[in-house]
C-alpha cells in the first residue's frame, strides 16, 4: 500500500504530461460585492464554540472586474502582429494558469503569475512593474495606468478606449493594442510580446523550467541601485553576501581575551636562543583593544604595541561628530594628499567613512601577523608585492594603487611551519568618493614614529620624531563632482617645522572613466600636483598618472642632492585578464614609469606580471626592466646602466605532494639565474606533514637546505626545522603555536591551531526547547553532532555531547550568516524554532547564542472552488496562507495544478488556514468553512485539510455590539475579560468583523433582517449585558459572507 503522500506525488507527475485539449478558458463578468469582512459564525468554524483564541476572519474582499473576451483574433495593430495559434507551439493548453520565475539577466526578482494564451503568455503588468521596480501606478478598475519606465524621461501612459481598446504610449511611441490581445481581472495582463516592445526588452521564457529571463541594453533602476549599494569600495564581492538580520554585538566593560601564542628556539653550533610572540585581543572599557609583544631571551621585551578603537556603521560615535569609528594608541596618521602614508604612531584618529576609506585612488592594505611569516599581496590574479620573515608582528601595504572597476586583493601567508592562509579584500571602485550632499572627514593627531608603550620604536632620527597633526574633509557637490581639502602640521624635534595644504578634486566620467587632481603646498617652498585618469577599455583597466614636483626656492639648489627645481613622474598600467571564460585564465599587468629625480637622473621602468591558475597548477611570472639615466656634470657626460631582472614560480599538487618551483634571474647586463629552488609538502598523516626545501645561489655557488616536520592539530601545531647552507652554520629550530579563548557564558575553554586574535568566535549550544520558551533550561536535552556553519567565513563545527560548538577565526567585521543543518538533527520533524541570524565579529569579540529546536509538524490538503453548476473543480495555483493567533501570516504557499497545498515546518500553535482571495480567479470568493488546527510539539502530520471556495452571497441584519477596537489584540483581551464576567451562553456565538472604518467590530449576536421584529431580539440580548455591567447597541449591518 503506497503512502498518501507518495500517491499524491505520483497523481502530480503524471498529470502534468497529460494530453490537455480543453477549450480555453473564459473569463466570466462577475457581481461587484461589497468591501465588507464576511461573517464568521459558530456553523463555520470547526471547533463548536467560536472562544477568543480562535478567532479568525479573511480580509474585507473587493469586487472582481469584468474582463473581456480572451479569444484571440489574427487583427494586427499598426505596431504589433497578432500571433496566431499555430505558430506558438507549447505543452500548456490555452487558458492555463502558471507561475514562472523571473530573471533580469542573471538576478532573480521573483515569482511571476502568467496566463496561456493562443499567442504566447499574458501576465500582469501591476506585477511586473513592481518585479522590475518599474515606476508606473496601474488601476485595473479604471483600465488606466501611468509613470515612467527604466528612466524618468521615459513616460508611460495607458488608457482604455471607447471601443475597449488600449492607446499606449511609451516613451516617444504610441501602440494600439485590440480588446482581444489583453485581459481585465485583478490585474491588467498584457501580452508579453507587447510588453517587449513597449519597454525595449527581451523576454526570453523556458517552459520546462518555468523561468522567464529578461534582458535589455539600459540597465533598470533595481540594477541601478544594487549598483549604488556596493558603490564605491565594496568589500568581499568574492564572497556570497549575509542575507539574514545581524544580531547585536556591543561592546563590553571586559571580556575575556582570544590569544594566540608563539614560542621557537633555536639551536646551532655555537649557541642556543629563544624567542617569542604575543596577539591579544579583547573588549577593554567599552573599546575593542589589540596588543603586540614580541621579545626574545637576551633582550625580554623587543616590540609591543597597543590600540584601542570603536566601530559603527550607523556613524553615530563621538556625539555630535557623527564619526563611524576612532581609535587611540599606535594609529596610521590620515594622508591628506599626493604623499607617501606616515608609519604608525602614539596618538587618535577617527573617520565618518561609513565604507572604511575616503580614497577611491588608494588603499592602505594594514594587519597583524605573527613573528616570522612571510606574505604575498596578489591583486585580480597578479603578484603585485611581498614581505618576508616579518619581524614586526604587523604588515603594511600603504598606498596601494586602486584601478578601476574590481580590485580582488588576496592575502596569502605562509608560516614558518609550513602553514599556508589566505584572506581576501575587494574593492570596486566606478564612482565618486561622496555622494551628493555627503561630507566625508578624516582627523589624527600623533607623535610620530613613536608607540604608545616606548618599546620598538620606529626611527630615533630627530628629524622625524614630533607631533603631527593631519585633517582632510571632501564634499559631494553631485553624484559625479566632489571636492576636497585638506591640511597637516608636523614640528619635528630638530628641524624645520612642515605646514602642508591641499586640495583635490573627483570626476566622474559616466562609463568612461574617473578623473582625481590634487593640488599639494609645502611651506611656501614646494608645491606639487597629481593627476590620474582610471577607465576600462572591453575589460582592460587603464590607469594613467602624472605628478610633478617643484622648489620654489632656489637656495634649495645648493644642496649637494638637488640639481633641478622641476621633475615629473607619468605612469601608466594596464591589467587585465585573458581566456578568461576558459579553463586556464592569464592574468596580466603591464606598468611603464619614467620619473625624473631631484639630482637630475631619469629612472625609466617597464614591468610585466603574469599569473595563470588552471587545473594544471599556478604560474606566475615577472620581469623588470630598468634603465637609470645619470646626470650631466661637469666631469661627465649623461650615462646610462640598464638591467632587466626576472622571477618565476609554480605551484600545483602532484597527488599527495605539493611542489613550489621558484627562481629569480638577470637578462641584462648579463643573461644568468641567480637563484633556483624548490619545495615539496608531503601529508605523513592528516595532523603530519613534512617539507623540503631546497635552494641554489648561483652567484655563490651555495646550496641550502631545509627539513620541516609539522604537526599541525586542531588546538596547536608545533614543527621542527632542520636546515643547513654550505660554508654556513647549521641550525634546529622548534616552533609552537596555539590560540587560545574562553567563553565564561558556557564555561568552554577552546584553543585553535589557527590564529584567533584578528578575528571572533561564535558559541553556540543547540538544545530541544521542550516548554517552547524559546530559552534554554536546565534538564532540557541538548543535541549532539548537529552541524552549524559560518557561511560566508567557511567555518563549519559540530555540536559535542554538551550541545556546544565554537566557530573559531571569523573575520572581523564581515556579516556571515549563521546555518543549521537540520539534515544533522536525529528526528527528521527537528527544526530550528527561531529566526536565522547573522553575526558581524570583532577582532577578540566572543558572542555565545542558544538555539532552540522543536519538532515541527505537516500540513496538506486540497482547494477546490464551486463553479455555476454546484460542482467542486480544482483551484491551482492560488494562494495559501497560514494565520497565527496574532493575526500575522507565518507561512506562504501556492496550490499546484491539481489543487494540492503543503505547508512544512509548522511550529507548535494554533492556526487557521486562510485563502488569498485578493486577487486572480478566486476574487470575490471566500471558503465554504473556515478551517482552524492546532499542531504540537510532537511533529504533527495533518493531511486532508480540504478547503471549497464560493461565491459570496449578500446579507443584511442586526448585530448586538459590545465595542469597536482599533487591534485585533485588544478585542481579544476585551473578549477574555467579559468571558469572566458573562455567562458563556451568551457569549456562544461571539464574532468578529471589520467596519468600513477600519476598526474591529465586535459582535455578541447576529440576526438576519425579515420582518422589523427580528431586531428586538438583538436588543433583549444587549439588555442583558447591560445587565451586567457591560455596554451594547444594536447595530443595522450589510455585508457579503
Amino acid at each position: 500500500m503506497l503512502p498518501a503522500d507518495i500517491k499524491q506525488t505520483i497523481k502530480r507527475i503524471n498529470t502534468i504530461y497529460q494530453e490537455q485539449d480543453q477549450a480555453p478558458a473564459t473569463t466570466q463578468t462577475e457581481k461587484a460585492n461589497a468591501a465588507t469582512a464576511p461573517l464568521q459564525t459558530q456553523d463555520e468554524a470547526l471547533q463548536p464554540k467560536a472562544t477568543p483564541d480562535s478567532l479568525f476572519t479573511p480580509e474585507p474582499q473587493q469586487a472582481r472586474q469584468s474582463s473581456h473576451d480572451n479569444t484571440l483574433t489574427t487583427t494586427a495593430s499598426e505596431q504589433t502582429e497578432s500571433a496566431s495559434p499555430d505558430i506558438f507551439e507549447s505543452r500548456f493548453a490555452v487558458g492555463e494558469e502558471l507561475i514562472f520565475s523571473l530573471q533580469l539577466g542573471d538576478l532573480f526578482l521573483g515569482d511571476l503569475y502568467a496566463i496561456r494564451s493562443p499567442g504566447g503568455y499574458r501576465i500582469g503588468l501591476l506585477e511586473f512593474a513592481q518585479l522590475v521596480d518599474f515606476a508606473i501606478d496601474v488601476d485595473p478598475e479604471e483600465a488606466t495606468a501611468s509613470g515612467w519606465f527604466i528612466a524618468q524621461q521615459n513616460s508611460f501612459a495607458l488608457q482604455q478606449q471607447p471601443d475597449e481598446s488600449l492607446t499606449v504610449m511609451a516613451g516617444s511611441e504610441l501602440f494600439t493594442i485590440p480588446s482581444s490581445r489583453y485581459d481585465i481581472q485583478d490585474d491588467i495582463y498584457i501580452e508579453l510580446t507587447d510588453l517587449e516592445q513597449w519597454f525595449g526588452v527581451s523576454a526570453l521564457f523556458d517552459e520546462g523550467q518555468l523561468n522567464i529571463v529578461v534582458n535589455s541594453d539600459q540597465p533598470f533602476p533595481i540594477e541601478k541601485r544594487l549598483a549604488r549599494q556596493r558603490k564605491r569600495f565594496d568589500k568581499d564581492t568574492s564572497f556570497s553576501k549575509s542575507v539574514l538580520p545581524v544580531k547585536e554585538n556591543g561592546y563590553k566593560l571586559l571580556s575575556t581575551p582570544l590569544l594566540d601564542v608563539q614560542a621557537s628556539a633555536r639551536i646551532n653550533e655555537s649557541n642556543t636562543d629563544s624567542s617569542y610572540s604575543l596577539l591579544s585581543s579583547q573588549d577593554a572599557g567599552y573599546f575593542s583593544s589589540q596588543v603586540f609583544l614580541s621579545g626574545n631571551d637576551n633582550s625580554g621585551l623587543v616590540d609591543a604595541r597597543l590600540s584601542l578603537s570603536r566601530h559603527s556603521n550607523n556613524a553615530d560615535l563621538l556625539g555630535p561628530l557623527k564619526m563611524t569609528e576612532y581609535a587611540f594608541g599606535d594609529v596610521t596618521p590620515v594622508n591628506i594628499g599626493a604623499g607617501a602614508t606616515q608609519a604608525q604612531g602614539r596618538g587618535f584618529r577617527m573617520s565618518n567613512a561609513r565604507y572604511g576609506i575616503v580614497d577611491n585612488r588608494r588603499v592602505n592594505l594594514v594587519g597583524e601577523i605573527q613573528v616570522g611569516w612571510d606574505i604575498e599581496l596578489y591583486r585580480n590574479g597578479v603578484l603585485i608585492d611581498n614581505r618576508t620573515s616579518v619581524a614586526e608582528g604587523r604588515y603594511e601595504f600603504n598606498d596601494v594603487e586602486l584601478g578601476y572597476g574590481q580590485n580582488d586583493f588576496e592575502f596569502v601567508f605562509y608560516g614558518p611551519q609550513g602553514q599556508i592562509e589566505r584572506r581576501q579584500e575587494s574593492y570596486y571602485v566606478d564612482s565618486n568618493i561622496a555622494e551628493q550632499g555627503e561630507s566625508l572627514v578624516q582627523f589624527s593627531a600623533v607623535q610620530s614614529n613613536e608607540s604608545v608603550l616606548g618599546v620598538g620604536d620606529f626611527t630615533d632620527d630627530p628629524t622625524r620624531l614630533g607631533p603631527l597633526v593631519s585633517l582632510s574633509y571632501d564634499y559631494g557637490v553631485t553624484d559625479w563632482l566632489s571636492f576636497g581639502v585638506g591640511g597637516s602640521y608636523f614640528a619635528p624635534e630638530e628641524g624645520d617645522k612642515v605646514e602642508s595644504v591641499a586640495l583635490r578634486s573627483n570626476l566622474v566620467l559616466g562609463r568612461f572613466g574617473l578623473i582625481n587632481s590634487i593640488f599639494q603646498l609645502e611651506n611656501d617652498e614646494r608645491r606639487a600636483m597629481l593627476h590620474s585618469f582610471r577607465t576600462q577599455v572591453a575589460g582592460v583597466s587603464i590607469d594613467a598618472t602624472y605628478r610633478r614636483s617643484e622648489l620654489l626656492d632656489e637656495l634649495l639648489l645648493e644642496r649637494s642632492e638637488v640639481n633641478q627645481l622641476v621633475t615629473q613622474d607619468v605612469n601608466l598600467r594596464f591589467t587585465g585578464t585573458l581566456f578568461a571564460s576558459s579553463g586556464t585564465p592569464l592574468s596580466y599587468q603591464n606598468v611603464w614609469s619614467r620619473s625624473e629625480l631631484p639630482s637630475g637622473g631619469v629612472n625609466q621602468q617597464f614591468q610585466n606580471s603574469l599569473g595563470i591558475n588552471s587545473s594544471f597548477g599556478s604560474f606566475s611570472h615577472g620581469v623588470l626592466w630598468q634603465k637609470d639615466t645619470l646626470p650631466v656634470t661637469e666631469a661627465n657626460s649623461a650615462m646610462s646602466v640598464e638591467s632587466t631582472l626576472g622571477s618565476l614560480a609554480y605551484r600545483n599538487r602532484f597527488g599527495p605532494v605539493f611542489t613550489r618551483v621558484f627562481g629569480e634571474y638577470e637578462i641584462d647586463p648579463d643573461t644568468r639565474f641567480n637563484s633556483v629552488g624548490t619545495s615539496l609538502n608531503y601529508p605523513i598523516t592528516n595532523k603530519l606533514t613534512s617539507e623540503l626545501r631546497y635552494t641554489y645561489d648561483v652567484a655563490s655557488e651555495r646550496s641550502r637546505y631545509d627539513l620541516r616536520l609539522n604537526w599541525l592539530g586542531d588546538n596547536v601545531s608545533l614543527s621542527g626545522i632542520a636546515n643547513y647552507a654550505e660554508g654556513q652554520d647549521w641550525s634546529i629550530n622548534l616552533v609552537l603555536r596555539f590560540g587560545l579563548g574562553y567563553d565564561a557564558a558556557t564555561d568552554t575553554l577552546f584553543t585553535s591551531g589557527r590564529a584567533l586574535s584578528q578575528s571572533g568566535a561564535v558559541v553556540l549550544r543547540m538544545f530541544e526547547d521542550e516548554n517552547l520558551d524559546g530559552t534554554f533550561n536546565e534538564g532540557e536535552p541538548t543535541l549532539e553532532n548537529v552541524e552549524v556553519s559560518a557561511a560566508q567565513a567557511f567555518r563549519d563545527e559540530k555540536t559535542n555531547e554538551q550541545g556546544l560548538a565554537v566557530l573559531k577565526s571569523l573575520p572581523a567585521n564581515r556579516r556571515t550568516d549563521i546555518i543549521v543543518d537540520e539534515s544533522t538533527f536525529t528526528h527528521p520533524s527537528m527544526t530550528v524554532a527561531t529566526d536565522g541570524f547573522a553575526v558581524a565579529s570583532r577582532r577578540g569579540s566572543i558572542q555565545q547564542f542558544d538555539i532552540p529546536v522543536v519538532r515541527a509538524g505537516e500540513l496538506d490538503g486540497t482547494l477546490y472552488w464551486r463553479n455555476e453548476n454546484n460542482e467542486e473543480q480544482i483551484a491551482p495555483y492560488v494562494r495559501m496562507n497560514m494565520v497565527n493567533q496574532n493575526g500575522d501570516v507565518v507561512a506562504t504557499t501556492r496550490t499546484e495544478f491539481d489543487g494540492y497545498y503543503l505547508f512544512t515546518k509548522i511550529m507548535p500553535g494554533t492556526y487557521a488556514i486562510e485563502v488569498d482571495t485578493s486577487s486572480g480567479r478566486q476574487r470575490g470568493m471566500t471558503p465554504e468553512r473556515f478551517k482552524s488546527v492546532t499542531v504540537s510539539n510532537k511533529g504533527d502530520l495533518i493531511t486532508g485539510v480540504d478547503m471549497t471556495l464560493r461565491e459570496l452571497m449578500s446579507a443584511d441584519g442586526f448585530v448586538a455590539v459590545a465595542g469597536e477596537f482599533s487591534s485585533l489584540s485588544m478585542l481579544r483581551l476585551y473578549l477574555k475579560l467579559l468571558d469572566r464576567r458573562l455567562d458563556s451562553d451568551l457569549l456562544s456565538n461571539a464574532f468578529y468583523y471589520v467596519a468600513e472604518s477600519g476598526k474591529y467590530v465586535l459582535g455578541i449576536d447576529y440576526q438576519e433582517r425579515q420582518s422589523e421584529q427580528d431586531k428586538a431580539s438583538m436588543v433583549e440580548v444587549c439588555k442583558l449585558m447591560r445587565a451586567k455591567n457591560v455596554a451594547c447597541n444594536v447595530n443595522t449591518v450589510e455585508f457579503n459572507y
